[in-house]
């Protein structure tokens, strides 16, 4: 579930592994980004697909998302 959303699970028993993730956490949090969409007007899921330039770079993001019928 947290891959599907764009998201990250990170388990810590120890002190040490708890650190280690939180300092992961603060580490990407100064590389973020948002990026906006004009969502389809025709109801249902839409994938989302995100390419970059540069293939060393990573993108964590939601695969697609659901478009209401229009009111």
């Amino acid at each position: 579930l947290a891959r599907w959303t764009g998201g990250h699970m990170a388990i810590a028993s120890e002190y040490e592994e708890l650190a280690a993730a939180l300092r992961a956490v603060v580490g990407e949090l100064r590389y973020q980004y948002l990026l906006t969409f004009e969502p389809s007007p025709e109801p249902g899921w839409h994938r989302l697909e995100i390419r970059l330039r540069n293939s060393d770079l990573t993108v964590r993001a939601r695969s697609g998302y659901i478009a209401s019928p229009a009111r």
